[in-house]
């Protein structure tokens, strides 16, 4: 039999029970690594869905630093719908107006 020595800890250990509790964690990561894989490709195409609708889309100036965006590919309600943005300039980022929106936001950040 075959036993392992951890020094740091001062205890030894059965070299099948830490084979078997290895094997345990590199398949729970495994599992971690392809959820994470699939929900990213999931929103890169869902991503790529809506910039295809970009052409389309009304921007209207609601401020001197706020425009609304809306039309089609800007929401989700089991699937593509209508929704609205709001782009604020000097942060240079854009916020849900709307649930659809909120919904396609959630979708592109992996929060479904």
């Amino acid at each position: 039999m075959l036993r392992v020595f951890d020094q740091e800890t001062p205890a030894s250990y059965k070299w099948k029970a830490i084979k078997s509790e290895l094997t345990s964690r590199k398949s729970a990561l495994e599992q971690q690594r392809k959820a994470v894989v699939d929900t990213a490709r999931r929103n890169t195409s869902t991503l790529s869905d809506v910039i295809q609708h970009s052409g389309d889309w009304k921007v209207r100036k609601l401020g001197t630093d706020a425009y609304s965006i809306s039309g089609y590919g800007l929401g989700w309600n089991d699937g593509l719908t209508e929704g609205t943005w709001t782009y604020h300039q000097s942060s240079k980022r854009a916020f849900p107006a709307d649930a659809q929106s909120e919904a396609l936001r959630k979708i592109i950040a992996g929060e479904f």
